[in-house]
């Protein structure tokens, strides 16, 4: 059994909760693109290259917010804290 720190906990802690942050403000970004796509009425009569853009947008933040999740995890795993 691994004996931890108290400062290498708390720098867990602040890294994990940095991760879950940049998480939380993807899907937040996320979110209001799809709200603004839900409630217009002419959304898919936009010009293809501006929802060629929107979309690709969407898909960035999905990604951010899949390796920030990524990387918390893998950090968790990798500390052998039990």
């Amino acid at each position: 059994m691994a004996i931890h720190s108290v400062n290498e906990v708390a720098s867990l802690i602040n890294q994990q909760v940095a991760f879950q942050e940049k998480l939380e403000a993807s899907l937040w970004k996320l979110e209001a693109l799809i709200t603004v796509a839900v409630l217009a009425d002419d959304f898919y009569e936009l010009p293809r290259v501006t929802l060629h853009n929107y979309f690709s947008v969407a898909s960035d933040l999905i990604n951010e917010a899949t390796k920030a999740n990524q990387a918390s995890l893998s950090k968790l795993h990798s500390t052998g804290l039990k």
